[in-house]
């Protein structure tokens, strides 16, 4: 006779472990306190081509990082769309930032920076793990939660750390491509679902942004 297994997704594995660790203080974020506090607009799974955003970007060895308006290129798969809330500066954004690093090809534009904190406002169509309104932290290193070591208590090996975005995410205003990965100086970080965790607590995301 076959034996019925049960199965807990990460997401609400997540959200249940929050509820017990902080109990009855600390009021759990849903989408109507998200919504009261400000939070994500009622923006449904779509494509999102064509919308503005302002990022922090290096886009030459021999230049500066500056800010720049960019537009988002339609996004697919497993990424995400995330508002971002807060985000730490990191001594290793010391070479992206300063440096004429010349392993960097000239007009490799990418966004300075890794990790932060932020409210999702848009998924791809094989997005699992995270919904729209979902307050998340984004993190340099991937736990899917699904492969071989992040189900056996190793998710520091997840087997998806290279599914970072590949493609460049977003344009400049002249159509030169830019590449997001991780980047948190930016109003919008564009990345795969592995590299952002559902948070449930109304701890300061000021506060938070310091685990990425």
């Amino acid at each position: 006779m076959a034996t019925k297994r049960s199965t807990i997704s990460r997401r609400r594995a997540l959200k249940t472990a929050a509820a017990a660790a902080f109990g009855g203080g600390a009021a759990l974020l849903n989408r109507g306190t998200l919504a009261a506090q400000g939070g994500a607009p009622a923006i449904l799974t779509n494509a999102q081509g064509g919308r503005k955003f302002k990022a922090f970007v290096k886009y030459s060895t021999a230049n500066l990082p500056e800010v720049l308006e960019l537009t988002v290129r339609p996004i697919a798969g497993r990424q995400l769309v995330i508002r971002q809330e807060a985000a730490q500066t990191c001594y290793t954004s010391i070479d992206q930032v300063l440096r004429n690093d010349e392993r960097t090809p000239a007009g490799n534009a990418s966004i300075v920076g890794h990790g932060g904190v932020g409210v999702v406002e848009a998924i791809g169509p094989q997005v699992l793990s995270c919904r729209v309104g979902d307050r998340v932290i984004v993190n340099l290193h991937a736990a899917c939660g699904r492969c071989f070591n992040c189900l056996n208590m190793r998710s520091d090996k997840c087997r998806n750390t290279g599914a970072a975005n590949p493609m460049p995410t977003c344009t400049m205003a002249d159509g030169t491509p830019v590449y997001s990965a991780t980047a948190g100086m930016a109003e919008l970080l564009i990345v795969n679902e592995e590299y952002a965790t559902p948070i449930f607590t109304s701890v300061s995301p000021v506060e938070i942004s310091m685990l990425t």
